[in-house]
């Protein structure tokens, strides 16, 4: 039984015909937009068929996920700010649940299909993969979750993203010279090309060196582990918490046993899993301007 199949088998059973649904829906409007010229394509390269189903599986996959944030927020869908906000729209909002709440537990269980549909739909939908990786070893199934990065990764060789999972799930267990491998591979990866501006990107990057600065303190090696905060550092100049250990470890003071603390707390720190929360400070951050 590969990845993720037999937890995507024990949530909703509706998700299977909504995958069929949603699908019908995007090759009927992908039909609607094709042209004679991009059905008999050019000949040379990818075929325009080619490039337009690939958008179509994207549109499909993007579609499953959302359906997956949807349940993990509990049935409230996330309703991203539009720019320009007419009565209709505002009605909406008070009449629509607005709770930020997540699923928990065998909660998650619901979310398990829509996240395997969406990277079965789209097998570049690493954030997919990733979200069902997280949460397979929240709950403690850390060898379902390594399938689920193994597939991400079979899929993906040259995304770094998988590797973030990865070397989660080995910290999780203990294995940090295994971690340590999956996150220089991380980090030679990254970024995915045109996001090294990205906030997400910057994040994960972030994530990594502060694991690896852990790592080589653990080990003992100052040196390196000062190189890699102050990498870090210059991501986010604003996280002066880095400047207090840097000049630790420089005056000789290791220490291996919060180091190895660090480590361990694989689900603290870092990137939230949550994107509506990214969304939700931002338009805080928008709304403070306006003021």
């Amino acid at each position: 039984m590969d990845g993720w199949t037999r937890w995507s088998e024990r949530g909703d059973p509706r998700a299977g015909w909504a995958a069929v649904v949603l699908f019908a829906g995007a090759a009927f409007a992908l039909s609607c937009r094709l042209d004679p010229e991009a059905v008999i394509g050019t000949g040379a390269g990818v075929s325009g068929v080619e490039r337009a189903l690939g958008g179509a599986r994207s549109l499909l996959s993007a579609g499953l996920y959302e359906r997956a944030d949807q349940y993990f927020h509990k049935g409230v869908p996330h309703r991203r700010r539009a720019a320009y906000r007419d009565f209709f729209v505002r009605l909406r909002e008070l009449v629509s649940p607005d709770a930020h709440l997540h699923a928990e537990g065998a909660e998650m269980a619901e979310v398990m299909p829509w996240l395997s549909l969406a990277a079965r739909a789209d097998e570049r939908n690493v954030e997919a993969y990733n979200v069902a990786a997280y949460w397979l070893l929240k709950m403690g199934d850390d060898r379902e979750s390594e399938r689920v990065v193994a597939e991400a990764v079979s899929k993906n060789p040259r995304d770094y993203r998988p590797m973030v999972e990865l070397a989660r799930i080995r910290l999780f267990r203990g294995e940090f010279i295994s971690a340590a491998s999956a996150i220089d591979r991380g980090i030679a990866l990254w970024p995915v090309p045109d996001t090294e501006e990205s906030e997400s990107a910057r994040h994960d990057l972030s994530w990594f060196l502060d694991m690896r600065a852990s790592l080589y303190e653990f080990q003992g090696r100052g040196s390196e582990a000062v190189a890699c905060l102050r990498r870090g550092l210059s991501l986010f100049p604003a996280r002066t918490n880095s400047l207090g250990r840097i000049a630790r470890i420089e005056s000789g003071e290791l220490d291996p046993a919060g180091a190895e603390r660090q480590l361990r707390n694989v689900f603290g720190g870092g990137k939230t899993v949550c994107a509506r929360e990214e969304d939700e400070a931002d338009h805080e951050h928008e709304h403070e301007h306006e003021h």
